[in-house]
């Protein structure tokens, strides 16, 4: 069966200690992240880099897909701006 597909955007300590490690850990079998943007190139790459898993790197949350099927994309909004958007 193909792996879900998945795009992150935020690559701070929210968006790659909660939504990658999760994926990647408990998700794994069943998806792929393929993307991860965030303004900050370099720290978007130590996170993927400490966590042992490659994906492309993109600036801008509206590129992660441009040219490749995916399933899924996760905007991650900070507490400051919603509430809600943290669980």
């Amino acid at each position: 069966m193909a792996r879900i597909r998945i795009g992150i955007s935020g690559a701070g300590s929210r968006g790659i200690l909660c939504f990658v490690q999760l994926f990647v850990q408990q998700f794994g079998e069943r998806s792929r992240l393929v993307a991860l943007a965030d303004p900050n190139e370099e720290r978007a790459r130590a996170g993927l880099s400490h966590l042992g898993v490659r994906a492309e790197v993109h600036k801008d949350f509206h590129d992660i897909g441009a040219g490749m099927k995916v399933a899924a994309k996760f905007l991650r909004q900070g507490i400051w701006t919603n509430p809600r958007g943290c669980t």
